[in-house]
């Protein structure tokens, strides 16, 4: 299957209350998407992994949505299992369809199960995003300035996961490119891996 081009066209929700997960009428309520919307063809839906920063005072919520495009209708609330530790959300896909979050769990569309990691190795240093999937060597890579939203540390930092080892390791990025990432310091930095040029844009 391939990800269709059909989106939700239905009249919006007539009540919206603030700081909510879903409106009266079950659709997810209104949020920061970032970079947590993903198209998971093993069950044919587009889901919404956690919702962060919803329509009101920005609170944040552990659900995952999932849009059916061929019904052309949202599912019910609490289809899909919610997180169950920390609030956060989903970030990148891997090879097999899992998505993960910056804590390095991950949800599984096949089974509708979380799956929490505790990988070995370096500690995590300011994990949010960008995040990438190295489909040639099966590896999870965050590449961010500070935090990856202008806060923290001024600094790179990067983070490699191996996912068939469960081991975390830091990177030291050098070279012109580098210098240029530093110097632009891109707070809120998006991008994606290339496997035919083996490449990070």
């Amino acid at each position: 299957r391939t990800a269709p081009s059909g989106l939700d066209g239905s009249p919006t929700s007539t009540s919206r209350p603030l700081d909510v997960s879903h409106y009266p009428d079950g659709r997810p309520s209104s949020r920061h998407t970032y970079r947590h919307n993903h198209w998971a063809p093993a069950i044919n839906r587009y889901l919404m992994v956690c919702a962060r920063s919803v329509y009101g005072t920005a609170v944040n919520f552990a659900t995952v949505d999932g849009f059916d495009p061929v019904a052309n209708l949202w599912d019910a609330p609490g289809t899909w299992a919610g997180q169950a530790g920390p609030g956060s959300y989903g970030t990148v896909k891997d090879g097999s369809g899992k998505i993960y979050t910056p804590g390095l769990s991950y949800f599984n569309p096949s089974s509708g199960a979380w799956v929490g990691l505790a990988p070995s190795g370096a500690s995590a240093a300011h994990v949010r995003s960008p995040m990438f999937y190295d489909s040639l060597r099966n590896t999870i890579v965050c590449t961010q300035w500070a935090d990856g939203f202008n806060s923290g540390p001024a600094q790179v930092n990067v983070t490699r996961y191996d996912i068939a080892s469960n081991l975390r390791s830091a990177i030291a990025l050098v070279g012109s490119g580098m210098a240029q990432f530093s110097a632009d310091q891109p707070g809120y930095a998006g991008g994606d891996y290339c496997p035919d040029f083996d490449r990070f844009l």
